[in-house]
């Protein structure tokens, strides 16, 4: 709920967060810049903007006078010719190329994206925004000498993601993939739970149909 209270200087009503009306708080003086303190140069006022406790003429002065002197390099102790510069060139170019190498080893290293093994291929087309893709992908193109279309899935005989040899892959299309996967999981589940239940002959029958769906889709 809103509460409301009278200006102290007009008498309006106002909200109760407000000290003032509108027209009361603009004929207030308002001040052409924020105090901040002392300068610590010549003791006048120092602004928001100053740098360093000094006022803007101060700071100003100090620029103008202020030396920019060279230092040395912070590898072999060479003049250097900016004061910008940290290196001289001839450091820094070797710390640039030290960096490019360590960068480039740790590209070539395999890496584990999502339980499947990724190498570092920029130039693939089908390379992800850090220039990696699947091992799995190079090996089976490897091995059928083209290369594998996006609607097209990678299966492991042996459901290991990390066994990218060429004779545990299959290339298979994406509905062929589900099949394998979907009879897959139904013979988990109906080994687990539903064959227990059932009579010695309905038993043999299920499995017998269910090897038969699982040798279609291998």
């Amino acid at each position: 709920m809103v509460k409301y209270k009278e200006c102290p200087d007009c008498g309006k009503t106002i909200r109760s967060v407000s000290t003032k009306c509108r027209s009361c708080a603009n004929k207030l003086p308002k001040p052409s810049f924020i105090i901040k303190g002392e300068c610590i140069d010549c003791g006048g006022i120092a602004t928001t903007g100053s740098s360093g406790g000094r006022c803007r003429r101060c700071y100003l002065l100090l620029l103008s006078n202020k030396k920019m002197i060279p230092g040395l390099c912070a590898d072999c102790g060479k003049q250097l010719k900016s004061y910008r510069s940290y290196r001289c060139q001839k450091c820094n170019a070797a710390i640039n190329s030290m960096i490019a190498s360590q960068i480039e080893r740790a590209h070539k290293v395999k890496r584990m994206i999502g339980g499947y093994i990724t190498l570092y291929m920029p130039n693939h087309p089908r390379a992800n925004s850090a220039g990696r893709i699947f091992e799995h992908i190079i090996v089976a193109e490897e091995m059928l000498g083209r290369q594998i279309s996006v609607k097209e899935r990678i299966h492991h005989i042996n459901h290991n993601k990390t066994d990218n040899r060429p004779e545990n892959l299959v290339v298979m299309s994406m509905a062929e993939h589900a099949k394998h996967h979907l009879a897959r999981n139904i013979t988990q589940k109906s080994i687990y739970f539903i064959l227990p239940m059932l009579s010695h002959s309905a038993r043999e029958e299920i499995e017998s149909i269910l090897k038969a769906i699982k040798g279609e889709t291998l």
